[in-house]
């Protein structure tokens, strides 16, 4: 989903993601986790590009990828902010939730930053 630019598409693509996983498919926290992900690379593209964000979200074999494209060459840097800086975390943070993550460049400009995450479904009741 090409997402644009402006207020509120982070909001759009974890609004859009939650509808992808509903049905069971992932228990709570796994959802928190791929919201969390989704949000934090929307944003730093928002942030940090004059790009348009393009969101992928695909599921396989108990996993979900989430993907964010955009045009600008420049790779993510992770930073080492200080305790009390107000920014900086979200490649941290994506790290600690997912089981694998990366960037590679996209064929012709830009690049792709993705995660992979574990979904524990929802516990049936007995």
């Amino acid at each position: 989903m090409r997402l644009g630019r402006g207020r509120g598409r982070a909001a759009a693509a974890r609004d859009l993601t939650r509808r992808a996983l509903r049905g069971g498919v992932a228990g709570p926290d796994a959802v928190e986790d791929v919201l969390l992900v989704v949000s934090e690379l929307v944003t730093n593209v928002l942030d940090h590009t004059s790009c348009d964000p393009l969101l992928v979200v695909c599921f396989r074999a108990g996993r979900v990828r989430v993907e964010v494209r955009d045009a600008d060459p420049r790779l993510p840097v992770p930073q080492h902010p200080s305790p009390a800086a107000p920014h900086g975390r979200g490649l941290a943070l994506v790290a600690a939730v997912s089981v694998h993550h990366g960037v590679r460049r996209l064929p012709g400009a830009g690049k792709a930053v993705w995660a992979l995450l574990a979904l524990r479904p929802t516990p049936r009741e007995p």
